[in-house]
């Protein structure tokens, strides 16, 4: 359905301003007390400047405070005191005759000459005695400085002069003397002007009153390519982000510029490029996009002003693009290289082009490039784009790589079919190789459309790259349609070989939706591998099999699998297959409880694909080897040897890898088990924003595994801050994804953990309901899942009262541990369930045994949640056996780590709540003694601020805090603006002075 053609796209909010916001409200606040200042807002056309303004007057408004705007406009620049007219005249429109007439008639007469029509308000004025010019020019003045100043006199007054960069020059005179005269009344001023067209004029009255410290400027950036997503976001109404392939598109187009965003966003929908389908927004390619007119006739405005040969070197120069070498032109525009230059002189001196070096100049903007080009005949273009890339041919012989991207574009764009597929082809693969997913779906789209051009030319090889690049972006459904159509191809073509590559990866792509599909695929594709005979296809065929076995809970199996798949690559002398097979190896070994093998199965597989550079596999190695720490899905487990901390460095490694090879599964896996990590070391704010932007990724996606694993996770991280409510809403929610994809893994982990979540919520009836809901409940506890149903049922056996069927339990669970004879001491959860157990029957000396053995290794393993548990349990055994003074420092440990855990949390009612529930296991009072119960504040500043305020100081950008803290750049935004309000500073430079001094680095 296209929408209709009125539909808004006028964003509602103001997006990316919080910290120039925050600045004008202490500039409003201090106006009301006398402090009067003048503001400079500057930005290029379309960036912001007046819906920054018309915000400032909003809340002016709101606090009481009297508005006046002035407005400048392009045929006025000969007009004297135009906007001053502007000024009057809306003034005049906009109040009652009665005001009018009191507040002008002291000055009316000597204003007459600039505003004849104020005869309406004033029909009693008479015009003063005619003064030489230079007089009457003061006049004016001080008639206006009495008028402002007998407005100020009633209500605190901020004046708004906009677009200065039309202003005339009378008026730019007298915005110094203006702003004198206001410095010491509730009087402010904001002047707004194009930082990219400021006249000689306007140039000196910035310098005067830059010298004079009469002002104070606030540039406006672009915005970037998160805000323009939550741009987007506003716009649209809808409450998550938009694709960011939709996202990055607008952005780069555009160029952050909020004015051109909506004008592109109209001119879509106007179009029918942009409309609602099935109640949401949905769009067609964006690559032939029609240029908003807005845009369109500003530029023409421009090319009107130049020589006809400067006309042709700006058309031949669209056709490059946006970034364009000199050397090509003088031979494409058939001029001598001065006469060139000239003509390139004209551009850069008309705002079109901007020189970046010597020998190279791009567009000042891209919607500049796109409507000069825009304005060429189809015929025009794809001819120059032919001449073009047998231009760039001809100069690069070798065809590097810097120019086979140049090649595939110009003659595909020029319809030279057959090298823009060779070409295409080429720059995908190397896209490939480089692990640019985004870069070679565009390419690889080019060489199969090229393809289409020429006769019977099947491509299933195509196909599948191309698929792979969507798989590895999330783009679920055209992976899917590529895959396909690469087996169908195959099929037809009867290529055995493409037939069993497309197979398995139609199975590797079911397998984050769909298990069943998976296996039906996988199966096919080792049946045909042993008829081909061909071992090494054999050997990746048992693999995928394997691992569709890991996926169901069938770890035992799988390892069989992997470990005959194994056999056949080492024999083959292939490092590839061999790293791919300890990987999978290493998540079998892991999801059937041995920690210790899989540790060493995935440390091998590191080392290997390091070595062979495969950073996709390197990526999950270095995710899954952070299962190997005292984790909520391990803590039931033998530990190896290895801190949280390790753990999370490892995390940290693959995150980075995913996000520079643009692999979005990846991310979304590696920023889950970073979460579950820094769940285990009691880092909460750190592990929530994890495991949120995880699962908001796999939402992206579509990936229902990882939406099932980030989905579980929070209800970890609920359930480790003891807000069992919040806890099971994850976890209902889990279980249902879980057996929705067949998964048994995460079956048995929310199946586990929600139950747990029941009995500490003392809803035994649902626990009970959860766990004999499962089918295989009762089967031994010989994977990583059933472990976890395994705790729950010891645990609701403990809170009925039963501590002998607990005990039994253990000692069954005990069986099914890996590894318990080489590694002895006894995992940490089980220790405390044992210690339970024991103090429940009055065995308290061998309690005492297991938790001081857990508390060993939890101190160990950095695992702060299990810490203070643990002492909590160890103060009450020492309480029963009348050791008071034990008692007292276990507890006293106790709650040193929980205030350390609150001061995690960022959110104040989640940290309050955390305290009050945590208090209310300690001994009464405990916890009401003085106490870090919110963050230690330096400056008011919360933990996370603080630790933004340091990394400002280390001249972070806020693209780069964020990639350090692993949340949005949104995020850091927000944090950066509070600290300007809490600290009372204007800049970032200012934080870094504070926390310098403050000696926070």
């Amino acid at each position: 359905m296209v929408a209709p053609l009125d539909t808004p796209m006028v964003c509602p909010v103001l997006v990316g301003r919080a910290p120039q916001l925050d600045a004008l409200a202490r500039a409003l606040e201090g106006l009301q007390h006398g402090d009067g200042r003048a503001v400079l807002i500057a930005g290029e056309a379309g960036v912001g400047k007046s819906r920054l303004v018309r915000e400032a007057q909003r809340q002016a408004q709101e606090a009481g405070v009297r508005t006046l705007l002035g407005q400048c406009f392009e045929p006025d620049r000969s007009l004297p005191f135009a906007p001053i007219v502007d000024l009057l005249r809306t003034f005049c429109t906009s109040n009652p005759p009665g005001t009018v007439a009191e507040q002008l008639r002291p000055i009316g007469s000597a204003l007459l000459a600039l505003v004849p029509d104020l005869t309406t308000w004033l029909p009693d004025v008479e015009p003063p005695p005619p003064l030489d010019p230079e007089q009457e020019r003061r006049r004016v003045f001080t008639a206006i400085v009495q008028f402002i100043a007998r407005l100020a006199g009633q209500q605190p007054l901020l004046i708004a002069f906009e677009d200065l960069h039309w202003s005339d020059d009378t008026s730019l005179e007298f915005l110094p003397l203006l702003a004198r005269s206001t410095a010491h009344q509730p009087i402010g001023l904001l002047l707004t002007y194009r930082s990219d067209e400021v006249s000689p004029k306007l140039a000196h009255t910035l310098a005067e009153l830059e010298r004079a410290r009469l002002a104070v400027e606030m540039p406006l950036a672009p915005l970037d390519g998160s805000e323009v997503g939550t741009m987007l976001q506003a716009i649209f109404g809808i409450e998550r982000p938009p694709r960011s392939e939709f996202r990055n598109a607008i952005s780069n187009l555009t160029g952050g510029n909020p004015f051109f965003i909506e004008e592109v966003l109209r001119s879509l929908v106007t179009q029918g490029d942009l409309y609602v389908q099935g109640g949401a927004w949905s769009e067609k390619a964006l690559s032939a996009l029609r240029i908003p007119r807005s845009v369109r006739d500003a530029v023409q405005r421009r090319q009107e002003e130049l020589s006809r040969p400067a006309v042709r070197v700006l058309e031949i120069a669209s056709v490059i693009g946006q970034r364009f070498d000199f050397d090509l032109l003088p031979r494409l525009a058939s001029l001598d290289d001065a006469t060139t230059l000239g003509c390139v002189k004209e551009l850069v001196a008309a705002q079109l082009v901007v020189e970046q070096s010597a020998e190279q100049f791009a567009f000042r903007h891209a919607l500049t490039r796109q409507a000069v080009y825009g304005a060429l005949l189809a015929r025009e273009r794809m001819t120059l784009h032919r001449q073009v890339a047998e231009a760039i041919e001809a100069a690069n012989t070798d065809a590097s790589e810097a120019s086979l991207q140049d090649l595939a574009y110009h003659y595909y764009e020029g319809g030279v079919w057959q090298k823009a597929l060779d070409y295409s082809r080429q720059v995908g693969e190397r896209a490939l190789r480089l692990h640019s997913p985004r870069a070679a779906v565009e390419h690889l789209s080019r060489a199969l459309e090229s393809a289409a051009h020429l006769p019977s030319n099947p491509q299933p090889a195509l196909h599948r790259a191309r698929g792979g690049a969507r798989e590895a972006l999330g783009e679920w459904d055209a992976a899917l349609e590529d895959y396909q159509a690469a087996l169908a191809m195959a099929k037809d073509a009867g290529n055995q070989h493409a037939t069993w590559e497309a197979l398995l990866d139609l199975g590797m792509l079911w397998a984050g939706r769909d298990y069943d599909r998976t296996e039906d695929f996988y199966d096919q594709a080792l049946a045909l591998a042993h008829t081909l005979g061909d071992q090494a296809l054999i050997a990746h065929s048992l693999n995928r099999v394997g691992n569709w076995h890991v996926n169901i809970e069938e770890s035992l199996v799988a390892v069989r699998y992997h470990e005959e798949a194994l056999a056949i690559f080492e024999q083959a002398l292939d490092e590839a297959g061999v790293a791919a097979t300890l990987d999978f190896l290493g998540m079998a070994s892991y999801l059937s409880g041995d920690l210790i093998k899989g540790t060493d199965n995935y440390r091998r597989a590191a080392t290997l694909l390091r070595a062979v550079d495969d950073r996709a596999g390197l990526c999950s190695s270095l995710a899954a080897l952070t299962l190997r720490g005292a984790t909520p899905q391990t803590s039931s487990m033998v530990m190896p040897a290895g801190t949280l901390a390790e753990c999370i460095h490892d995390g940290e490694e693959a995150l980075a890898i995913a996000r520079e090879i643009e692999q979005r599964s990846g991310e979304t896996f590696a920023l889950s088990m970073m979460g579950l990590a820094l769940v285990g070391t009691g880092e909460y704010g750190r592990a929530q924003t994890c495991v949120e932007e995880a699962r908001r990724i796999a939402e992206e996606i579509g990936h229902r595994q990882w939406i099932t694993c980030a989905t579980c996770g929070l209800g970890s991280i609920a359930l480790d801050m003891l807000d069992a409510t919040a806890a099971r809403e994850h976890l209902e929610a889990a279980l249902a994804l879980a057996n929705d994809i067949k998964s048994g893994h995460w079956r048995h982990f929310a199946a586990g953990a929600l139950a747990s979540a029941c009995i500490a919520a003392h809803d035994l009836e649902r626990a009970r309901g959860v766990l004999q809901g499962l089918d295989d409940f009762e089967s031994p506890a010989a994977t990583l899942g059933l472990r976890l149903v395994w705790c729950a049922r010891i645990e609701l056996a403990l809170a009925e009262q039963n501590p002998e069927e607990a005990l039994r339990l253990l000692a069954q669970m005990g069986l099914a541990t890996p590894n318990l004879g080489a590694f002895p001491r006894r995992a940490p959860r089980m220790s405390m369930l044992r210690a339970d157990a024991l103090a429940a029957l009055g065995r308290l000396d061998e309690a005492h045994e297991e938790l001081t053995a857990a508390r060993e290794i939890t101190a160990e393993q950095g695992a702060r949640p299990l810490l203070w548990r643990i002492d909590l349990a160890r103060g009450r055994a020492y309480a029963t056996q009348d050791r008071p003074d034990d008692a007292e420092r276990a507890f006293a440990l106790a709650q040193t780590t929980v205030l350390a855990l609150a001061d995690e949390i960022p959110d104040a009612a989640q940290r309050e709540a955390f305290l009050t529930r945590a208090g209310a296991l300690l001994p009464r009072g405990l916890l009401a003694r003085p106490r870090r119960s919110t963050p230690q504040t330096v400056g008011g500043l919360t933990a996370r601020e603080r630790e933004v305020a340091v990394l400002v100081a280390q001249g972070r950008s806020n693209r780069e805090i964020a990639a350090q803290l692993y949340v949005g750049e949104r995020t850091v935004e927000t944090h950066v603006s509070n600290i300007l309000a809490k600290l009372g500073v204007e800049n970032r430079a200012q934080i870094a002075v504070w926390a310098t001094t403050h000696n926070l680095g």
